[in-house]
């Protein structure tokens, strides 16, 4: 178009254009354009070979797309999305936490679950507590399980429940009315779980009154599930809770953090090779409420229970001056306070007895108090410890420990009366003794003066009857009854030595 310019531009106004230059324009335009033509066919002819290749090429990267995609839809349609929630993050002991399922293709889309043969497994799995199938769903495993199989439902979900894990066989009944009671309303609507959930630490719980509401509930006599399920508590971790022992934490809470893991499969059978075809995860607590619950209520705030107990003793002893009626008194009060207790509850009168058995105070108090006392805070100590060992052994009745020591205790006594008894009649066959001793020893001194004298005389008759040289003289001139005499003197003195050695060595 420069050249255009240069040959037919620059006219000024008025000019006319004359002919040979409108003829030059014109042919200028038509070479112009003749060219421009030429070029656009020929970028046009090479741009069709471009566009016959990029078309071979879209056609084979269809063909891919297809295969691909082919691939891809069978690959969504054999896995799925899985999703996990619980019902709270946070649960007390006691409470059951529940984990919903659910169970699409993996844009989130329904599956189509009519056929139930067909239906997806899903596979729960945790570290820590139990797990167990909820009511309506079709599932697979043993009690007190840490994994178990569920199939899902027309609506792809599959539910489960956790439970603590000290709640290793416990019966489905009792779990359930442990649960009912934590749901009891305290101040402002709040369940007992949920104040000591809230609660920032176990002392915080303990003041707002929720631990005796459920020491209440324990003791309660129509109640049995709750006090079995806190029973099989103590029986899981009992030794935190004996004196010398370390005691559960009281400034802070304990939780227990369970990790829940879910795995998709098409069934739930070992012998069919079934890769997960879904996986997800999940993380609930639980408190441990029931070991502050016995350190600082259940087992502490007994102040009461032992003033009153202590009286009761003591009224009982005034007028009961033997120690065997003392001692079957406080026998029988033991029965019968324990009598149809929990393990709890027995555990706990022990140690009022203990501590009420030295607080007991009578106003002419007998001299076997001391005695008694200690005699049945032994047998109450050893109790306390054989009351674990009895629930596991057949054949043990309760109170063996009692019945124990408070026999022996008995028998001892009635052994320390003998003994005071032997000791007197010791004392006096002494004094006895003493006296004949005494006696003898007059005797004896009368006895050697005696035999010296027969010395004496033997002497003299020796001599009547020897010579000079020793030798025997023949019996002449003897008076007969100087002899009898002599001898009857000798046999007198011997059968008299003869009379003090039984008198000194006779038996008792």
């Amino acid at each position: 178009m420069g050249a255009l310019e240069d040959n037919f531009g620059g006219k000024g106004s008025g000019q006319l254009i004359r002919s040979e230059d409108w003829n030059g324009l014109i042919a200028a335009i038509e070479q112009n354009l003749s060219e421009l033509s030429d070029r656009v066919d020929t970028g046009l002819g090479q741009v069709n070979d471009q566009l016959g290749g990029l078309s071979n090429a879209v056609g084979e990267l269809q063909d891919d797309l297809t295969g691909f995609r082919d691939s891809v839809e069978e690959l969504t349609r054999s896995y799925y999305r899985l999703s996990l929630v619980a019902t709270r993050q946070r649960f007390a002991i006691g409470e059951l936490g529940e984990i919903v399922a659910r169970v699409t293709g993996l844009r989130g889309e329904p599956l189509e679950l009519s056929d139930a043969a067909r239906r997806p497994w899903v596979d729960f799995v945790t570290a820590w507590g139990q797990l167990k199938p909820v009511r309506g769903f079709v599932s697979r495993g043993g009690a007190g399980d840490r994994a178990i199989s569920v199939r899902v439902d027309a609506e792809g979900i599959a539910r489960v429940q956790v439970r603590a894990e000290h709640a290793d066989g416990m019966a489905e009944d009792v779990e359930e009315e442990m649960a009912e009671s934590l749901k009891t309303r305290l101040v402002e609507e709040k369940s007992v779980a949920r104040v000591m959930l809230e609660a920032a630490t176990p002392m915080e719980a303990s003041r707002s009154g929720v631990f005796e509401v459920i020491a209440r509930e324990y003791d309660r006599p129509d109640v049995h599930h709750v006090r079995r399920y806190l029973d099989t508590y103590y029986l899981w971790r009992p030794p935190i809770f004996g004196d010398g022992f370390i005691q559960p934490p009281l400034h802070r809470w304990r939780d227990y953090r369970s990790t829940i893991l879910a795995f998709v499969k098409n069934d739930a059978d070992p012998t069919t090779a079934d890769p997960s075809r879904g996986v997800s995860s999940i993380q609930i607590t639980f408190r441990d409420w029931l070991g502050p619950f016995l350190a600082l209520d259940y087992f502490e705030k007994l102040d009461d229970r032992v003033k009153i107990t202590a009286e009761l003793l003591g009224s009982g002893l005034v007028a009961v001056k033997d120690f065997d009626l003392a001692l079957a008194g406080v026998k029988a009060h033991v029965d019968q306070t324990v009598a149809g207790q929990g393990l709890l509850a027995r555990q706990r009168e022990y140690r009022v007895l203990v501590k009420a058995i030295e607080q007991v105070q009578v106003a002419q108090p007998p001299g076997f108090l001391p005695v008694l006392r200690e005699a049945v805070k032994d047998a109450l100590i050893l109790q306390q410890t054989l009351e674990l060992s009895q629930l596991t052994t057949t054949g043990l009745e309760e109170q063996v420990a009692v019945d124990v020591f408070t026999n022996a205790a008995l028998r001892a006594d009635k052994d320390t009366a003998k003994i005071g008894g032997d000791v007197v009649h010791l004392g006096d066959r002494y004094a006895e003794l003493q006296e004949r001793l005494s006696v003898l020893d007059n005797t004896v001194r009368e006895l050697g003066q005696r035999t010296q004298r027969v010395d004496e005389q033997a002497a003299q008759i020796t001599a009547r009857f020897t010579d000079v040289d020793g030798k025997v003289q023949p019996l002449t001139g003897l008076d007969a009854a100087e002899v009898n005499v002599g001898l009857e003197r000798l046999q007198a003195v011997l059968t008299r030595v003869d009379d003090l050695e039984k008198e000194v060595f006779r038996p008792g």
